[in-house]
Protein backbone atom coordinates (compact mmCIF):
# COMPACT_ATOMS: atom_id res chain seq x y z
CA UNK A 1 0.00 0.00 0.00
CA UNK A 2 2.81 2.39 1.04
CA UNK A 3 4.07 2.02 -3.02
CA UNK A 4 0.49 2.32 -4.28
CA UNK A 5 0.05 5.75 -1.89
CA UNK A 6 3.38 7.08 -2.96
CA UNK A 7 2.71 6.55 -6.78
CA UNK A 8 -0.91 7.82 -6.61
CA UNK A 9 -0.48 10.97 -4.43
CA UNK A 10 1.97 13.86 -4.66
CA UNK A 11 1.84 17.26 -4.26
CA UNK A 12 0.06 18.96 -6.71
CA UNK A 13 2.29 21.72 -7.97
CA UNK A 14 -0.27 24.29 -8.36
CA UNK A 15 -0.53 24.88 -4.97
CA UNK A 16 1.55 25.46 -2.05
CA UNK A 17 -0.13 23.10 0.58
CA UNK A 18 0.16 19.13 0.06
CA UNK A 19 -3.17 18.59 -2.04
CA UNK A 20 -2.96 14.89 -3.36
CA UNK A 21 -5.27 14.88 -7.14
CA UNK A 22 -5.81 11.13 -7.98
CA UNK A 23 -7.35 12.69 -11.47
CA UNK A 24 -3.92 13.05 -12.35
CA UNK A 25 -3.45 9.39 -12.48
CA UNK A 26 -6.93 8.18 -13.12
CA UNK A 27 -9.32 8.96 -15.58
CA UNK A 28 -12.98 9.19 -14.34
CA UNK A 29 -13.57 6.55 -16.59
CA UNK A 30 -11.17 4.52 -14.96
CA UNK A 31 -12.70 4.73 -11.23
CA UNK A 32 -15.66 3.90 -12.90
CA UNK A 33 -14.36 1.07 -14.37
CA UNK A 34 -12.82 -0.21 -11.31
CA UNK A 35 -15.95 0.66 -9.10
CA UNK A 36 -18.12 -1.66 -11.11
CA UNK A 37 -15.80 -4.31 -11.17
CA UNK A 38 -15.26 -4.09 -7.64
CA UNK A 39 -18.53 -3.69 -6.85
CA UNK A 40 -19.10 -7.58 -8.50
CA UNK A 41 -16.09 -8.48 -6.72
CA UNK A 42 -17.00 -7.73 -3.48
CA UNK A 43 -20.45 -9.86 -3.54
CA UNK A 44 -18.07 -12.77 -2.41
CA UNK A 45 -15.38 -11.35 -0.36
CA UNK A 46 -14.73 -14.81 1.57
CA UNK A 47 -13.96 -16.53 -1.87
CA UNK A 48 -12.22 -13.44 -2.91
CA UNK A 49 -9.73 -12.62 -0.07
CA UNK A 50 -8.98 -16.07 0.88
CA UNK A 51 -8.39 -16.79 -2.76
CA UNK A 52 -5.82 -13.98 -3.00
CA UNK A 53 -4.02 -14.75 0.40
CA UNK A 54 -3.99 -18.75 -0.51
CA UNK A 55 -2.50 -18.03 -3.82
CA UNK A 56 0.20 -15.75 -2.11
CA UNK A 57 1.04 -18.82 0.26
CA UNK A 58 1.36 -20.96 -2.14
CA UNK A 59 3.31 -19.19 -4.69
CA UNK A 60 5.91 -17.41 -2.13
CA UNK A 61 5.33 -19.79 1.32
CA UNK A 62 7.97 -17.98 3.30
CA UNK A 63 4.97 -15.33 3.81
CA UNK A 64 3.44 -17.55 6.01
CA UNK A 65 5.93 -16.57 8.43
CA UNK A 66 4.62 -13.15 8.70
CA UNK A 67 1.13 -14.29 9.55
CA UNK A 68 2.63 -16.22 13.35
CA UNK A 69 -1.06 -16.66 14.07
CA UNK A 70 -2.27 -18.19 11.57
CA UNK A 71 0.47 -21.19 11.64
CA UNK A 72 0.09 -24.21 13.36
CA UNK A 73 2.20 -25.94 15.96
CA UNK A 74 2.03 -29.59 15.78
CA UNK A 75 2.63 -32.15 18.92
CA UNK A 76 6.70 -31.83 18.61
CA UNK A 77 6.09 -28.02 18.94
CA UNK A 78 7.48 -27.80 14.97
CA UNK A 79 5.82 -25.10 12.63
CA UNK A 80 3.46 -26.72 10.34
CA UNK A 81 2.64 -24.77 7.34
CA UNK A 82 -0.95 -25.24 7.59
CA UNK A 83 -2.87 -22.13 7.92
CA UNK A 84 -5.67 -21.53 10.39
CA UNK A 85 -8.43 -21.15 8.05
CA UNK A 86 -10.79 -19.48 10.00
CA UNK A 87 -8.27 -16.76 11.11
CA UNK A 88 -7.28 -16.54 7.68
CA UNK A 89 -10.93 -16.16 7.01
CA UNK A 90 -11.33 -12.96 9.02
CA UNK A 91 -7.65 -11.43 7.95
CA UNK A 92 -8.40 -11.60 4.18
CA UNK A 93 -11.91 -10.39 4.77
CA UNK A 94 -10.69 -7.04 6.44
CA UNK A 95 -8.18 -7.14 4.02
CA UNK A 96 -10.96 -6.83 1.42
CA UNK A 97 -12.78 -4.39 3.08
CA UNK A 98 -10.06 -2.35 3.41
CA UNK A 99 -8.94 -2.47 -0.37
CA UNK A 100 -13.05 -1.67 -0.82
CA UNK A 101 -12.92 1.42 1.17
CA UNK A 102 -9.92 2.43 -0.69
CA UNK A 103 -12.41 1.81 -4.31
CA UNK A 104 -15.11 3.36 -2.90
CA UNK A 105 -13.58 6.17 -2.48
CA UNK A 106 -11.64 7.00 -5.70
CA UNK A 107 -13.89 9.43 -6.31
CA UNK A 108 -12.31 11.44 -3.85
CA UNK A 109 -8.37 11.63 -3.30
CA UNK A 110 -8.94 13.64 0.38
CA UNK A 111 -11.02 10.70 1.26
CA UNK A 112 -8.91 8.05 -0.17
CA UNK A 113 -6.07 9.78 1.77
CA UNK A 114 -7.63 9.35 4.89
CA UNK A 115 -8.38 5.77 4.21
CA UNK A 116 -5.14 4.78 2.96
CA UNK A 117 -3.17 6.98 6.37
CA UNK A 118 -6.01 4.58 8.51
CA UNK A 119 -4.44 1.47 7.08
CA UNK A 120 -1.35 2.59 7.79
CA UNK A 121 -2.14 3.67 11.46
CA UNK A 122 -3.42 -0.32 11.89
CA UNK A 123 -0.57 -1.73 10.49
CA UNK A 124 2.05 0.32 12.45
CA UNK A 125 0.34 -0.71 15.59
CA UNK A 126 0.85 -4.06 14.62
CA UNK A 127 4.64 -3.65 14.19
CA UNK A 128 4.51 -4.18 10.61
CA UNK A 129 7.25 -3.05 8.56
CA UNK A 130 7.47 -1.49 5.09
CA UNK A 131 9.78 -4.00 3.71
CA UNK A 132 7.52 -6.68 5.22
CA UNK A 133 4.49 -5.46 2.11
CA UNK A 134 7.00 -5.57 -0.46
Amino acid sequence: MGILFSILFRPCQRCRRHHYQLSTYLTPGQIQLIQCTWSILKLDLVTLGLTVFLHFFETEPDLKMLFPKMIRMNESNQLEWDVDRDMLQKHAVTVMEGLGAAVETLHDSHLLNSVLIALGQTHEKRNIKPYMLK
